[in-house]
């Protein structure tokens, strides 16, 4: 009794360490130009946003460090008060955000050229084509998809 157990778990085992498994996921579904260039320009206005506004915290976290050195420096040498150590704290919170949001417009900006290069790879174009009517030769349109690959 007790190999036949043993023989059954072991089967169970091994099928289902290699068995195939059925997934439920639909493949995605392939973008079209227009929406590779919709995509591309999303990306790209997020990251202008991002580094726009990374710029001007840092810029800011330096003048409240800048105006808070003023401040200690500036005459009042005995006054130490709560405030100081606030802005101390204000500052460096703003600049290391301010450095963390242009740093993180970087993968957008990259992303955003991916997609806009898609975007040119595919294109609907009227390709002439020869066409034979009446023992008369002569060109006509064929609306076509134009793919590039590069090798």
């Amino acid at each position: 009794m007790k190999q036949a157990i043993f023989l059954l778990a072991s089967l169970v085992t091994f099928f289902s360490c290699f068995a195939q498994e059925i997934t439920s996921e639909t493949p995605k579904p392939v973008l079209t130009k227009d929406e590779y260039l919709k995509k591309s320009r999303g990306q790209k206005t997020g990251a202008i946003v991002l580094i726009s506004a990374g710029g001007v915290l840092t810029i800011v976290g330096m003048a409240v460090a800048v105006n808070n050195f003023e401040i200690d420096f500036g005459g009042t040498y005995g006054s130490s008060n709560q405030t100081d150590n606030s802005n101390e704290t204000l500052s460096g919170v703003l600049v290391i955000g301010g450095l963390a949001a242009m740093l993180g417009s970087i993968p957008l900006f990259v992303s955003s050229h991916r997609n806009k290069k898609r975007a040119l790879q595919l294109s609907f174009i009227n390709e002439p084509a020869l066409h034979l009517q009446k023992s008369m030769v002569f060109y006509k349109a064929v609306p076509s998809v134009k793919l590039k690959i590069g090798l």
